[in-house]
Order: structure tokens, then C-alpha cells, then sequence
């Protein structure tokens, strides 16, 4: 179970009684939400105060779409996010918002203030059609929800409202996806008079349930079975100790289960390096001794791919099978492919194994397949550390757990003895299970502990371009891969004498040395597009983060997600600060970050995905914040080009030429000046290079700075060639 905020005694005050809009948004603050993002109307103004008395920053956005995206975002760093919009016309302008976080799996709650809940009942005619509905059914936007939120809710009854409230922000954060909370003006207003959790004075119900029931009691863990979990133990380790050449490749739920640390003891338990997908980069910290780099199939670096391809057995955690990672993908038939995402674990075997173990068998093909489940991503990962602890000597493993316990007994066959694995009360899915399956488990890790032992430390597997034969280690060959591209780029300009003209490759590599100078880290979103595939494999530093829409998709996501990102982030040095340095309670999800004070947010975005959402800029320039937007200019969509170019006389694939500095400045980006920034246009290597050195320079190091950089209109990076002609192929275009 997630570790959660307590609520501050000021806000339970029972003196003053609660109205449900005030146990919302104080339910909000005790869950870390320190900002809303969202655009005011009529049904949700009285939100909005409650929202500011709560403690929590309003942040207005353009429009409701963006505040969607800065929401997503948000969470994403946060562990929850909020956007607040009115009725009819805001939440189906956030719609698109929350059907991207479903699809990725961000916990972003939809609060939208409505007309009253007597309108929703009312017999035609009986009442006046409110403004911004459909028609004479309210209910409209509940329904147009429910596909894209894991629970769409009106709270029409003030007296269930809290508990209601509370269950939907439960599933939010069990589920890490979005949910839905339509709150008409008079029940937000309301203050329950009867009910479970109605007070017997002064209606101090709702305050009193805010003592009574705080977050941090929540069991907010996915849904997990010991039992299956165990028996997946088991065949994981088996498979591994047969295994001559496995690998790990790791994906985005990594990151949204707060993984990545366990992720990498168990790569260090077992001397195997960690892939990631590129919708998961940075779900392992990178720049260190265990993250390989991307694996998208054939857009991947050469040592990558053969890492993954040429595995006998491959481990993929947290990573869905999505065409945007694997479009190009090539696994072999005879490999043993292990994947544990969205609470199950299914292994597929070229033959059937000697042992079944405990899972339900299947499949066709001549391939077997077990699943088993529900098993929790961070459980299943504790429990193959703790079992492979358990089996491997100290000095295999260089004593870097000297002093740690072994793990506790197995459950007994209730399930109620203590165990590494929590006992969660649900119903078994792949069989019943005894202890007599974790000490299979132990068993399994002990024969592939011996086949640990005789693996080296790490294999010479380089981070994106290094040299897979070179025999260097893997956090040497990232590090010598970084300076080597740096260095081609440094010898590039002096070839040219900086007048060659910006390249897709040349800004991502003089980018990349832009990030690694920095002293702070730096949080890259990259918007989907050349913007996404080709800084893919640049590596970062461990301090650095990375994000992306990067399944959905939806162009223009960053410009407001770098809002969210920079606010997050800002939140939560703030919190560091208030707690002297030291790390406050965790928020919904996760703890902050030690590394927050300084860091900066560079958003990369292609110009037709700019001109989506570019409003945000004015809303970025406004809040001060300190994010560098490099909007990458070849005059339209890259990728739908490379796809299937439009007819010469009317390409629907070009968009019109903005001139993106002007429009920086018209928004009120100043430069010089004591809270100027940098607004530039570049199309040599020279001027990226001045515009980049002044970026480093006081005050725009802090601000809202804009680059603009000029590309050749067919100007792509090999990775979205190789994409779009595989999208081509399968689309069957000419």
C-alpha cells in the first residue's frame, strides 16, 4: 500500500462544518495536490474558492484541453493531478485530456462543476434546459466519460457524496487512471445533515470522517493474489536458471508504480542491464550502470537490439504491447518471453517446460503459455529480489547486501503467515497455492543463482552508439557514447565553420550537450514526432526525467504538459524547503524528488504540434517558469509525411509558417530585464550554439525562454524514417 499524506489538523476544524465541494478539495490537499489547473465557467466558480481556501493553487490554462494536459503531467511527477472545468463545453473540451491519461495510465481526476442536481431529474418542461447541456439529458457527459475513466460519477445526494468521492479517488490511484467528479452547485455548496458520517453537532460530519478516515488508511495496492504470485516466482526463476542469455526490458508502468528502484536491485541481483521501451525512458534512472538505453525494435541502437533480440529468455516489466514501441519489433520464436503488465504475469515458451508450476496452461502454435495473476508489478519484482537475495550467496553479488535479513517465511496456505508478499483477500486465479510453493520458489532462484555466479558483471552492452564488442562496461560505454556523439557534433561545426544549416541530428546532439552542462536536472518532454524519435536514444543523467505521450499521441500534449511538469516540480522543492531539507511525507503516489531545487523543463516540439496548443506559452511566460520550448520548424506534419505525402497542389500535410519569436514576444516574453528570457530563431549551428550558451546566462537560466530552430522541410532522423515507412507498409499506402 502507497504511502500517503496525513491531513493538516487546520483543516479539521470542527467548529466550522464541511461543505462536500470543501471535503473534496481538503481531501485533495491531503492527497499532495498543491496545484488545479483549469478554466473557470459559472458551475464551477464556487469551486474554485473552495479549491484556493484549501490551500491549493489555482492555475488557469487557455483553454480546457490544455489544462487537461498540464493536469496529466502533473501526476505523472506527482502521483495525482486535478483539472477543474464546467459543465458540457469544459469537460468535453478536457475529454481528450482524459482519454490520453486512460491510455497511459495517469492518475488525473476530471472535477467538473455542474448545473443543479435538480435539473438532472427533472420532467421535460418541469424546468428551464440549462445552458452548455446537450439536451434534456444531463447525464450526457457522465456517459461520454465512462469509455475514457475508470469511474465517471455525479454526486447528486450530498449525504453519499463523501463516500463517493472517496471511492472514486481510491480507484484513481488503485488503477492509475483517470476518473471523473461532476459535482452540481448546490450539492457542492451542501453540508449533510444525515447519513453515516453526518455529525450530531453543528454538522460536523464530513470534517469528523476527515479524522476518522484519513488517506494514509487507504489500501490503494493494485489487486494482488500471493498465491499466483508465488507460483509466478517460481516459473520466473526456473526459466531464468535455464536461460543462457536473458535479458530485462522495462516499461512505462515502471515509472507509474514508483518500480524503477526495485527494478534496478533485481538487475543487479541477477548482473543483467535493463532496456527500456521508449514510451518507458528514464523508468530506470539513466547515465548508470544498469539502464542499456531503448529498445524499439529496429529504430533501436545496434547493441540494444541485439541485448533484446538476441535473448533466450526476455523479462519485460511494465511494458505493454503497443505498435509505437514495437512496430519494428523481432523477437524469436524460441525464445521464452516472460511479461508482467496490468496486474498479470503470462509466460510463453517455445515447448512445454518440465515443471508447470501453478498457473493455468494454454495457448496455441506450438508455443505454451501460463498465466497468472492478479500479481502487482512491485510485488512480483519484490518478491524475485527477495527469493533471489535469499538464494545467492553474499559475495556473488559483491556484498552490496551485506547486513539485509533473509526473507521473511513463506504464507502458509491461508495465506496469513508473514510473508514478503502481502496477503490481499481476493479470488485465486491461478490455482491455489501453499507454502510449499514459495519454497519452489527459493528452490528455482537457487538453481538460477548458479547460473548467476558464472555471469559477468554487467555485459559490454553500450548505451545507444557505443560499440557492443568494445568490452567496456555498460555505465563506461554510456558515458563514452555520450562524449563521442558530443564529439562528432564539436567536430561537425568546425568542419563547417558553424555555418552548416540546423539538422534533426545536429540540434539533438548540440541539445544533448546543452543538458549534460547543466548543473541542475533537466525534465525533457518530447512531443510526438521527430521531437519523440529522435531524442529517444540520447541519453540522460540520473537526475534527468523524460516525458511523453508516447502511445496516444496526441500533438501538442507537451506545451501544457510542460506547465504541469514545471508547476510539479516546483511544488515539490517548495515542500523539501518547508521540511528543512529533508524529505516531507510522500503525496499519492510517490515522495519528491531530492534533486528538485534548480531543475529546468525543455519541452521539444515539432511546429505543427505547437501551433495545437500554443496558447500555454502565454501561461508558462505569466507563471515565471523556468521552461526552455525548442519548437523544431519544417513547415508541417514530418511524420504523416513520411507516411503519404499529400498531392503537390494541396499538401494537407504543410501548415502555415508562424514566426514563433514574434508570437513569444506578443505573449509578453521579454528579454533582458531583470525577469527577461531568450526568444531566438536559429538555422545555423552557430546561432544554436550562441542561443543555447545564452540560455545558461542570468536571468533566462530561470525564465521562460523560446527557440526556434529551422529545419529543411524533408529533414528527418532515421528512427522516424524507419517508422514511418513501416506505418506506411501496414496502412498499405502508396
Amino acid at each position: 500500500m502507497a504511502t500517503l499524506a496525513a491531513a493538516p489538523d487546520a483543516l479539521l476544524d470542527e467548529l466550522q462544518p464541511l461543505s462536500v465541494g470543501e471535503y473534496l478539495t481538503r481531501r485533495l490537499a491531503e492527497l499532495s495536490v498543491s496545484c488545479v489547473f483549469g478554466v473557470p465557467g459559472d458551475y464551477s466558480l464556487g469551486l474554485c474558492d473552495m479549491i484556493i481556501h484549501a490551500g491549493i493553487r489555482w492555475v488557469g490554462t487557455c483553454n480546457e484541453l490544455n489544462a487537461g494536459y498540464a493536469a496529466d503531467a502533473y501526476a505523472r511527477l506527482n502521483g495525482l493531478g486535478v483539472c477543474c472545468v464546467t459543465y458540457g463545453v469544459g469537460g468535453f473540451s478536457a475529454l481528450n485530456a482524459c482519454a490520453g491519461a486512460y491510455a497511459e495510465s495517469v492518475p488525473l481526476v476530471v472535477l467538473s462543476g455542474a448545473p443543479s442536481s435538480a435539473d438532472y431529474t427533472a420532467r421535460p418542461g418541469a424546468r428551464a434546459l440549462p445552458h452548455h447541456a446537450l439536451s434534456r439529458d444531463l447525464f450526457a457527459q457522465r456517459k461520454a466519460y465512462d469509455a475514457v475513466a475508470a469511474a465517471s460519477v455525479v454526486l447528486l445526494d450530498a449525504d453519499l457524496a463523501a463516500t463517493q468521492i472517496d471511492d472514486a479517488l481510491r480507484t484513481c490511484l488503485r488503477t492509475s487512471k483517470p476518473v471523473l467528479l461532476e459535482l452540481p452547485m448546490d450539492v457542492a455548496q451542501a453540508r449533510p445533515t444525515s447519513g453515516a458520517h453526518a455529525g450530531a453537532t453543528a454538522h460536523a460530519g464530513l470534517a469528523q470522517r476527515l479524522r476518522d478516515e484519513p488517506a494514509s488508511s487507504w489500501n490503494i495496492g493494485a489487486p494482488h493474489n500471493p498465491h499466483a504470485c508465488a507460483a509466478a516466482v517460481s516459473r520466473v526463476c526456473g526459466a531464468l536458471a535455464l536461460a543462457a542469455r536473458p535479458a530485462l526490458l522495462a516499461g512505462v508502468e515502471v515509472h507509474r508504480r514508483d518500480c524503477g528502484p526495485s527494478v534496478a536491485r533485481l538487475a543487479r541481483l541477477l548482473r543483467l542491464p535493463v532496456a527500456t521501451t521508449r514510451h518507458g525512458k528514464t523508468a530506470l534512472e539513466e547515465g548508470g550502470a544498469v539502464c542499456a538505453g531503448v529498445y524499439s525494435g529496429a529504430m533501436s541502437a545496434p547493441a540494444v537490439r541485439a541485448y533484446v533480440e538476441g535473448s533466450d529468455l526476455l523479462l519485460i516489466l511494465g511494458a505493454a504491447w503497443t505498435d509505437m514501441d514495437y512496430v519494428t519489433a523481432s523477437l524469436p520464436d524460441s525464445a521464452t518471453v516472460v511479461t508482467v503488465v496490468d496486474g498479470s504475469v503470462t509466460l510463453r515458451a517455445p515447448a512445454p517446460p518440465r515443471a508447470r508450476g501453478g498457473g493455468g496452461g494454454g495457448g496455441g502454435g506450438g508455443a505454451h503459455v501460463e498465466e497468472f495473476g492478479p500479481v502487482g508489478l512491485a510485488t512480483l519484482i519484490d518478491g524475485l529480489c527477495l527469493t533471489t537475495l535469499d538464494a545467492l550467496s553474499l559475495s556473488a553479488v559483491g556484498g552490496e547486501h551485506a547486513g539485509q535479513q533473509t526473507p521473511p517465511p513463506p504464507p502458509d496456505a491461508a495465506g496469513t503467515g508473514a510473508s514478503p508478499i502481502p496477503a490481499v483477500e481476493i479470488k485465486v486465479h491461478a490455482g491455489t497455492s501453499s507454502s510449499k510453493e514459495w519454497e519452489g520458489a527459493t528452490r528455482a532462484a537457487a538453481a538460477a543463482a548458479t547460473a548467476v555466479r558464472d555471469r559477468p558483471r554487467f555485459g559490454a552492452l553500450a548505451y545507444a552508439h557505443g560499440d557492443a564488442g568494445s568490452g567496456a562496461s555498460l555505465g563506461e560505454s554510456s558515458a563514452a557514447s555520450s562524449a563521442s556523439s558530443l564529439e562528432q557534433y564539436s567536430l561537425g561545426r568546425s568542419a563547417a565553420g558553424g555555418a552548416a544549416p540546423t539538422s534533426v541530428g545536429g540540434f539533438i546532439a548540440a541539445f544533448g550537450a546543452w543538458v549534460h552542462g547543466q548543473h541542475g536536472g533537466v525534465t525533457v518532454l518530447a512531443d510526438a514526432g521527430d521531437s519523440l524519435f529522435a531524442v529517444a536514444d540520447m541519453r540522460l543523467r540520473p537526475a534527468d526525467l523524460f516525458l511523453a505521450q508516447g502511445w496516444y499521441c496526441s500533438i501538442g500534449y507537451t506545451v501544457p504538459a510542460a506547465l504541469g511538469a514545471a508547476h510539479a516540480h516546483a511544488a515539490a522543492a517548495a515542500a523539501r524547503a518547508r521540511a528543512g531539507g529533508r524529505a516531507p511525507p510522500a503525496g499519492a503516489v510517490r515522495a519528491p524528488r531530492a534533486d528538485e531545487h534548480g531543475r529546468r523543463v525543455a519541452c521539444l516540439v515539432g511546429d505543427g504540434a505547437f501551433q495545437m496548443t500554443a496558447q500555454e506559452l502565454s501561461s508558462a511566460i505569466r507563471d515565471e517558469l523556468p521552461i526552455t520550448f525548442f519548437v523544431l520548424n519544417n513547415r508541417g506534419y514530418g511524420i504523416e509525411r513520411l507516411i503519404h505525402e499529400g498531392p503537390a497542389h494541396n499538401d494537407y500535410n504543410d501548415v502555415h509558417n508562424w514566426s514563433f519569436v514574434a508570437l513569444a514576444r506578443a505573449l509578453g516574453l521579454r528579454e533582458g530585464g531583470e525577469r527577461g528570457g531568450v526568444a531566438r530563431e536559429v538555422g545555423t549551428e552557430a546561432e544554436l550554439a550562441d542561443a543555447l550558451a545564452a540560455l545558461d546566462a542570468a536571468p533566462a537560466a530561470g525564465g521562460c525562454n523560446l527557440i526556434e530552430v529551422r529545419l529543411a522541410r524533408d529533414d528527418f532522423s532515421d528512427a522516424l524514417r524507419r517508422l514511418g515507412q513501416s506505418i506506411k507498409a501496414h496502412n498499405k499506402l502508396a
